[in-house]
């Protein structure tokens, strides 16, 4: 189990995974197989355990639709990343839009904020007036697909993220980070489908493959 492997780990298994993207897949795939087994082995403990539990099923679900979309998108990788390596304008300034695969593109790249240090880190630079599009569930329909636009804006002493959906375009979600905006995304996408089948709460999370 993806425990074991874990306590025993002595850096090979990582090793061997960044080497070998089918180790790589796999590796993800036992790792959310096992996670969703526990959700939905804990989902009736508390609520708490039953948001965990719906949220991980929707971000499985979604993971599964992406796997359907890279492999139906198989042929034109090759077209696509030499798309992006040409994709730059005379002095290495990227050519906008700039799309990053089949469901994300970067629209602006914005400004760094250098005088403010909520803005940068020794890992991150959050440019204010950043802006991409990304495919994910909606959380007003069910089974459809919609476009986000995230967005960095200047509060002051740290970023503030904005994320819009196109079909709910007066309700966007804010927050300091862009994991915590895509977490509230997650746990409404997870509520709509609940919602929408009275059964969802009673049904083991679809299986990883």
């Amino acid at each position: 189990s993806l425990q074991a492997n874990t306590k025993s780990n002595d850096g090979v298994l990582l090793h061997n995974g960044v080497a070998s993207p089918d180790l790589r897949r796999q590796l993800y795939a036992q790792a959310w197989a096992e996670l969703e087994t526990a959700a939905a082995a804990y989902r009736d403990v508390s609520p708490g355990h039953k948001k965990l539990a719906d949220a991980v099923g929707a971000f499985i679900a979604d993971l599964k639709e992406k796997k359907e979309e890279g492999e139906a998108e198989a042929p034109k990788k090759r077209r696509v990343a030499e798309d992006e390596a040409g994709a730059q304008q005379a002095g290495g300034h990227p050519q906008l839009p700039m799309q990053l695969g089949p469901s994300a593109t970067v629209v602006s790249l914005g400004r760094l904020v250098s005088d403010r240090p909520g803005f940068h880190s020794k890992l991150y630079m959050l440019p204010v007036g950043f802006r991409s599009h990304r495919m994910y569930a909606s959380y007003t329909v069910p089974h459809r697909r919609v476009s986000y636009t995230c967005e960095i804006h200047d509060a002051g002493d740290a970023p503030l993220f904005k994320l819009t959906a196109e079909d709910a375009p007066t309700s966007p979600v804010t927050g300091s980070s862009a994991t915590s905006v895509w977490a509230q995304i997650v746990q409404r996408v997870a509520n709509l489908k609940a919602a929408s089948d009275p059964s969802h709460k009673n049904k083991q999370l679809p299986n990883v493959s």
